[in-house]
């Protein structure tokens, strides 16, 4: 996927000098090709379902939104495999704020497509891998309480805030 990536790079600024139909497809296709190639890392993938979404949506003119909505349901497909519950909590939160941020975007694509139906399924998509994260990320405070009941109830205060910010999210 990342050389497919690198490659569609390469077309995309050959367009903008250019404006050559055929270069804007061949990018795009380029981007299409890395977001399902299954050998790579699923951060590349979804580096350029990104990046075809965004080439897209900059030239509404040239495509249809069947394509523009197949692209961002493929990054919707890729999300969950970035969610790790291995990595650190502060790497969990950034990425549970991208993940909110790209469902919005294709959510928005979807409304502006008609396609009303999608962008809820997203939307819940996208609300169930955020709220996942979250919920992992709580730890038990009854060992702590037992020990150390003044810090226990701090941390409770703390997760009750964080816990309304989410709601405040969506």
């Amino acid at each position: 996927p990342q050389r497919l990536f690198n490659l569609g790079q390469s077309l995309r600024q050959r367009y903008e000098t250019s404006r050559s139909r055929v270069d804007f497809e061949a990018a795009v296709e380029c981007y299409a090709e890395a977001s399902v190639e299954p050998l790579g890392h699923p951060s590349a993938r979804l580096m350029a379902a990104v990046r075809c979404v965004t080439m897209l949506s900059k030239n509404p003119d040239v495509v249809s939104p069947t394509i523009l909505l197949q692209m961002c349901s493929r990054i919707v497909g890729i999300l969950p495999e970035m969610v790790w519950l291995g990595h650190d909590v502060s790497r969990r939160y950034k990425e549970s704020a991208e993940i909110h941020e790209l469902v919005k975007n294709c959510a928005y694509t979807a409304v502006r497509a008609g396609a009303l139906e999608l962008a809820v399924e997203w939307l819940e998509e996208g609300r169930a891998l955020v709220w996942s994260q979250v919920l992992s990320m709580r730890e038990p405070l009854d060992d702590l309480a037992d020990n150390y009941s003044e810090l226990a109830q701090k941390l409770r205060d703390v997760t009750a805030k964080l816990q309304q910010s989410g709601y405040n999210q969506f």
